[in-house]
């Protein structure tokens, strides 16, 4: 597969984002690592907002066995 080689200006634009966002993302990386250690979550440790995003991620026969179960509320 043949690739356009990326324009100078924007490579240096994406490097400076990259460094600029360095710190906020290595610390986001690393609340993202704990919380998998923590283990795996319950629908009803989510608020509905973050159920809907999953939800909407979901392949149609996950989502199936999903509404099967019986809801917490």
């Amino acid at each position: 597969m043949n690739h356009t080689p990326i324009h100078p200006k924007l490579a240096e634009i994406t490097g400076r984002i990259i460094e600029r966002s360095r710190p906020t993302r290595e610390k986001y990386l690393a609340k993202i690592r704990s919380a998998k250690q923590m283990g795996r979550l319950e629908r009803n440790q989510l608020g509905c907002s973050n159920l809907a995003h999953g939800y909407a991620a979901m392949p149609k026969s996950i989502k199936s066995k999903c509404f099967r179960k019986p809801s917490p509320t």
